[in-house]
């Protein structure tokens, strides 16, 4: 009976995972690859928090603030599960330093508070505001969830500056294939369909 106990309790819990390595890459201002001793690469996803858009305001500050933080420094990840694009959903700690919340505490993200209600993440998201640090620093700062929303608004039938471009190689900046993305409908351009195109010039 202890054993069939025991063995209920188990298949119950939820037990944290780890990954060990160095950050190879940060995506953006909340994501980033892990490498681990294998010379295996993990996607991560920082939990509790959410940056940024490339495209949107404070979008690439952010992701340089969270290459000052982890980039080619050893890492520990812990978490309990993965996003619909097969990514980690992850706590950062970057030489001892929990990035996750260092973002936060920065101005750099916003706390995530639809997935979380962790008092210290929103306890430094009122400093930086308070403060006007990074984002906050804006009068009225748009939370990247709403800028998402609003790009999937329907776009005018007429397509503005759309020239014949279809490819990467053809792009001169970011901005403009960010417009062919968005505003052109290049889809071919976001191959693996993150809402970011052309990611050598956008990474």
């Amino acid at each position: 009976m202890r054993i069939f106990l025991l063995i209920l309790f188990l298949s119950h819990t939820t037990f944290a995972a780890e990954i060990i390595g160095v950050v190879t890459k940060v995506k953006d201002g909340d994501s980033l690859t892990i490498t681990d001793a294998s010379n295996k690469p993990h996607k991560v996803r920082l939990v509790n928090i959410d940056a940024p858009e490339k495209n949107q305001d404070y979008g690439v500050e952010s992701t340089k603030s969270l290459e000052s933080i982890c980039i080619h420094k050893e890492a520990k990840i812990t978490y309990e599960d993965k996003d619909k694009y097969n990514r980690i959903l992850g706590h950062v700690y970057c030489n001892g330093a929990y990035a996750n919340l260092e973002q936060v505490k920065l101005g750099m993200a916003w706390v995530y508070e639809k997935y979380t209600n962790d008092e210290s993440f929103i306890a430094a998201q009122n400093k930086a505001k308070a403060t006007k640090l990074g984002l906050w620093a804006n009068q009225n700062p748009q939370a990247p969830w709403e800028f998402r929303e609003a790009q999937k608004q329907p776009k005018v039938s007429s397509k503005p500056n759309c020239g014949s471009k279809t490819k990467c190689s053809q792009m001169s900046s970011c901005k403009e294939a960010m417009h062919y993305l968005n505003n052109c409908g290049v889809s071919s351009l976001d191959r693996d369909k993150d809402g970011i195109p052309c990611e050598k010039l956008c990474r």
